[in-house]
């Protein structure tokens, strides 16, 4: 008789135990997003019961952190790997300490961030419990809670952070390129078309371009920066037969020859840049600003690649009368490198910061000349 009560007693402990040890298993309760630390076999894990972790729970224990494109720090994907099984050993508020009932991962765990599922008890123990409780069907308790999401986020980086920071600028100038294709086109029709008798009237008009740029801070005054610019250019080129030539009678003769000529440059660059760049960590770090108004230099190399479309008004003078035409035509001026160097100064607002720039820009090419872009722009750090 006392066997038997002994029985029925350890019985209902088990029960009782099983009923913390069940989970949901449709719908399952994560916890994500915290901080770990190890201490011996143990693990400390700052989610508690505040958020809703019970105390003796078992868990299935994953980590799950994101990839990252290197200097840029762009996530790409998120990678999830399971640790193994942990069981809850001291509940408080705020925290919780588990130990490792089942270890699948071979190597130490990396990063800060982790998934807890609530794992119900393996069906061995489960048939134990069953042939305990004198034959009774026992079933595990199943608790319907809505998924537990905690998210621990560093309010401030520590001062070793490098932001990297995607801006845009608008600038003018930049027409030493498209200046050489008019004067070349004026050399060849006064040497080919108008035999030295030309008159020529060219305009230019600069039109300026937009440059995306993509820099990652790699010290304290150290920067590299990316560059991508789209430039715009507009030529005219009016040409005229001196009116005072003699034309021998029979002769067909170019009477007048108009150019209107759109240039597209595009522009990929790489500069070094040095400033006081930990300005740009300061809205990271929590740190005040003092003085916002920071100058700065630069020098890097360019490759640029040109291309020019023509539409042309030809008025041709034969024995029969005046012809008038209206071609067109598309030509490759190549590509093309070169040095830069600049100056500017930044303005730092929070995490943004604004600038203006002048630049200098020479090529490995006689066929164009220095210029002296100015840029206004702004940046945005991450």
């Amino acid at each position: 008789m006392i066997l038997r009560k002994i029985k029925i007693i350890l019985a209902l402990a088990v029960v009782l135990q099983v009923s913390m040890y069940s989970t949901i298993n449709a719908q399952g309760q994560e916890h994500k997003n915290f901080l770990l630390k190890k201490v011996g076999n143990l693990y400390i894990l700052n989610v508690g019961a505040n958020d809703g972790v019970k105390n003796h729970t078992v868990y299935n224990l994953y980590f799950e952190k994101d990839k990252r494109l290197p200097l840029l720090r762009l996530k790409y994907k998120t990678e999830r790997e399971y640790f193994g099984a942990v069981q809850v050993t001291q509940i408080f508020p705020e925290y919780c300490v588990v130990r490792i009932i089942s270890k699948v991962m071979e190597k130490e765990p990396e990063g800060n961030k982790i998934i807890l599922v609530s794992k119900g008890l393996p069906d061995e123990i489960m048939r134990r419990l069953q042939s305990i409780s004198a034959g009774s069907p026992l079933k595990q308790t199943v608790f319907e809670e809505d998924p537990v999401v905690k998210t621990i986020v560093p309010e401030f980086k520590d001062e070793s952070y490098k932001p990297f920071s995607v801006g845009i600028n608008y600038f003018r100038e930049y027409d030493e390129i498209a200046k050489p294709v008019t004067n070349n086109l004026i050399d060849e029709l006064n040497k080919k078309i108008y035999s030295g008798n030309g008159i020529f009237t060219p305009s230019f008009t600069s039109n300026g371009g937009i440059n995306l740029t993509v820099s990652k801070m790699l010290a304290s005054f150290l920067t590299v920066e990316g560059g991508l610019a789209f430039i715009k250019q507009k030529s005219i080129l009016k040409s005229v037969l001196n009116p005072e030539t003699e034309i021998p009678e029979g002769l067909v003769s170019v009477k007048r020859w108009y150019f209107d000529m759109n240039t597209t440059i595009i522009n990929w660059s790489l500069t070094f840049q040095f400033s006081q760049f930990s300005k740009a960590v300061s809205f990271f770090t929590g740190r005040q600003l003092e003085r916002r108004y920071v100058p700065r230099i630069g020098i890097g190399v360019d490759y640029a690649s040109a291309e020019t479309t023509m539409k042309q008004n030809v008025l041709i003078g034969k024995l029969t009368g005046n012809q008038e035409l209206a071609p067109s035509e598309k030509q490759s001026l190549g590509g093309f490198w070169g040095l830069h160097a600049v100056a500017g100064l930044d303005y730092y607002l929070q995490a943004v910061k604004f600038y203006a720039e002048i630049n200098y820009n020479t090529w490995f090419s006689d066929k164009y000349n220095a210029d002296f872009p100015f840029r206004i722009g702004a940046s945005v750090f991450f």
